[in-house]
């Protein structure tokens, strides 16, 4: 048998990185990932990182409901999803809307950020704090906004 060891994301971080400033944090955990972002709590308070997560499953949209998740970590991050242009999810499901999603099929296909919406899974969502902010929106292409 493998025995895998879990420790708590707040404990790791005090134990190797205590006197760290925590910039960047990006989740994995295949379906698992509020459950991460509750064990990092003192480090996404204090610190306030940029964080990169999956939403991907109905049963984690429920888990990040049911924890209140964006109102107990994340108040004043912005939240966007990371998405290709080809997605409907980027441009509505109309006329309009399967025009330009063709138009990037033919052009090609590229990366953007879109508005959340907590209600829909994504596979890359961003969680922008305040002090990371100015660089999104200079830099950064964001649909539907």
């Amino acid at each position: 048998k493998l025995a895998i060891q879990t420790v708590v994301g707040d404990v790791y971080l005090q134990e190797y990185f205590a006197d760290d400033q925590v910039d960047f944090i990006k989740i994995d955990v295949e379906g698992h990932e509020a459950k991460a972002l509750v064990g990092l709590k003192k480090t996404l308070l204090k610190h306030q990182p940029l964080v990169l997560i999956e939403r991907k499953s109905e049963q984690m949209l429920a888990e990040f409901k049911r924890l209140d998740l964006f109102r107990e970590l994340f108040q004043g991050y912005h939240k966007y999803a990371l998405s290709y242009t080809t997605n409907k999810k980027v441009y509505a499901d109309s006329c309009f809307g399967y025009f330009k999603r063709l138009c990037h099929k033919l052009i090609g296909s590229r990366w953007c950020l879109m508005p959340f919406d907590e209600n829909q899974r994504y596979s890359n969502v961003y969680l922008v704090p305040p002090r990371f902010q100015q660089y999104f929106e200079k830099n950064s292409d964001v649909l539907g906004s």
